[in-house]
């Protein structure tokens, strides 16, 4: 019968395999007193004296046909042989920590946030928001050349920013930044009404 603790082999296998035990005496003759084909009838109380004593058997494992070994840890199994031949070759990997999936998972998470935020940029640049300035002008050009708009209601918007000529004096790269942004808004908000 096997044993319910697994033994390390002595053999350099890096495996361990359950123990084989001999039963006592008294459940030998009674598990093998009968008359079945596994059984040994009345010669069953001829057991060796020696049985008495519960005994190790050091096997070879294919006896059994590797019957619940497993390799030691830092091992990891390679079956040949058609699945019939257990060996335990040393692993290459090193146990990681716990934190690094979730860390790996986090990572892959906000990669794909930040390739989405940047397809997202990419396209508003390319879009209506966030066009060049050369694909607006062409745009205007376009509708200048349609002329004036026939029949129907017309709408004139005028407006004014304050202090213009004294913001130009101060700042004047970032108030034409401003005036185009002002103008791009008016020109979403004509769009979005016309």
């Amino acid at each position: 019968m096997f044993s319910s603790a697994d033994v390390p082999r002595t053999d350099g296998s890096d495996m361990s395999c359950p123990a084989i035990l001999r039963r006592p005496r008294q459940e030998a003759e009674q598990l093998c007193s009968g008359n079945g084909p596994n059984q040994l009838g009345d010669q069953a109380t001829n057991l060796a004296d020696e049985a008495e004593a519960q005994q190790r058997f050091e096997l070879d494992p294919t006896y059994y046909g590797y019957y619940n070994c497993q390799c030691l840890g830092g091992y990891r199994e390679v079956w040949e042989r058609n699945h019939t031949v257990l060996t335990c070759v040393k692993s290459e990997e090193k146990d990681k920590p716990a934190w690094v999936v979730p860390a790996v998972s986090v990572a892959a998470v906000a990669a794909v946030m930040l390739l989405a935020a940047a397809a997202l940029l990419v396209w508003l640049r390319m879009t209506v928001q966030l066009r060049p300035r050369w694909q607006r002008e062409k745009e205007l050009n376009e509708n200048r050349k349609k002329g004036m708009p026939s029949g129907g209601p017309a709408t004139i918007v005028v407006t004014d920013v304050e202090s213009y000529s004294d913001l130009m004096q101060v700042n004047a790269p970032l108030t034409t930044k401003a005036m185009g942004i002002h103008n791009a808004i008016l020109r979403k908000a004509v769009a979005a009404h016309a």
